[in-house]
């Protein structure tokens, strides 16, 4: 029986209640509670480095840390050496903070920790699929001067 943890300070007490999660007062609860950590956060001044040795230390010995975000938002250092010391299982890490990843970076000696490039989910038809979009809205540009796609189109005014 899984049971999926979410942790999201921006919503509201039952914003997750039409999935099937359990919505969680604190990040201590996620990092404590969980067999997989999986980071999907955004980068900003508040997250850069949020993730490090105090939550690490919450983990239990056999969990693994996934981050699909931005390499910023975890102390690498941390990471490391909660690897190294056996702290957590593994990690999972398609994100780093010098790319391509150094050939003396300490991840790279780690035989518990995967890696794959930030695009470790494309595939030939995502990829097509992404490009198609982005010809189509420099096409709607060229001719219309606007792309109502946009994610701000409703802010400066095209849609």
């Amino acid at each position: 029986n899984t049971r999926t943890l979410v942790y999201d300070p921006y919503a509201k007490a039952g914003d997750f209640a039409t999935f099937d999660v359990m919505q969680v007062e604190t990040l201590e609860e996620v990092f404590s509670q969980s067999d997989f950590v999986l980071c999907q956060a955004r980068l900003s001044n508040e997250t850069e480095r949020f993730i490090n040795k105090r939550l690490f230390d919450l983990m239990k010995p056999t969990a693994y840390f996934i981050n699909v975000s931005r390499s910023r938002l975890v102390n690498t250092a941390d990471l490391v050496s909660a690897l190294q010391t056996g702290k957590i299982s593994g990690a999972g890490i398609d994100v780093f903070d010098s790319e391509p990843i150094a050939l003396d970076d300490p991840l790279r000696s780690l035989d518990n920790v995967t890696m794959t490039t930030h695009f470790g989910g494309d595939t030939e038809g995502t990829n097509k699929y992404s490009a198609r979009l982005c010809a189509n809205a420099v096409k709607e540009f060229i001719d219309s001067g606007k792309v109502a796609s946009a994610i701000n189109a409703r802010e400066i005014g095209w849609a």
